[in-house]
């Protein structure tokens, strides 16, 4: 099967008749995921997270043009370096992220504010995903005219706002 071509919820389809594409699917078992982590590892890992995907999305053009870096993308296929360079420069990111998103002890605000924390990341990789990295997966057709490309700026932002909002409450016992 050519993957180049297809994606996998088109190569198999929907879910036995419920509907739902195995990428809506994905999307909401990463929710789910990014939600029982964020109860128990504390919801400023996802705050680090949603601000490391957005740096490192700002990050990868620069990637293509580093000293050093450069010479070892250009030997990799198209997808290959694109998920390598991301996957990278994501950890770090993240790992800056988790220096500078105040991680000394664990935060969690309940299974409430972590699920609001995850739907966020889950806005921001969305939002992401189908503006810069609609050429390495193909973005589901039922979310393009939801997360469409004069959406983009708007889901950042009010993704960055639930984020601290949901901080802010976090910190006010």
């Amino acid at each position: 099967m050519d993957f180049a071509s297809s994606t996998i919820s088109t190569a198999l389809g929907t879910v036995n008749g419920l509907g739902a594409s195995i990428d809506l699917l994905s999307i909401v078992g990463v929710w789910f995921l990014l939600s029982v982590f964020g109860f128990a590892m504390g919801a400023s890992r996802l705050d680090a997270l949603g601000f490391s995907m957005i740096t490192a999305t700002l990050l990868k053009p620069f990637a293509a043009t580093a000293m050093f870096l450069a010479p070892l993308i250009l030997g990799l296929a198209p997808f290959i370096a694109t998920i390598t360079t991301i996957g990278g420069l994501l950890i770090v990111c993240y790992l800056a992220g988790l220096r500078l998103c105040d991680t000394g002890f664990v935060d969690s605000g309940g299974m409430i504010g972590s699920a609001v924390s995850a739907l966020a990341i889950i806005a921001i990789g969305l939002a992401l995903w189908n503006s810069a990295y609609a050429t390495v997966w193909p973005f589901p057709l039922e979310l393009s005219p939801i997360f469409g490309a004069q959406f983009t700026l708007w889901w950042l932002l009010g993704s960055i706002a639930i984020l601290a909002i949901a901080r802010q409450k976090r910190t006010w016992n």
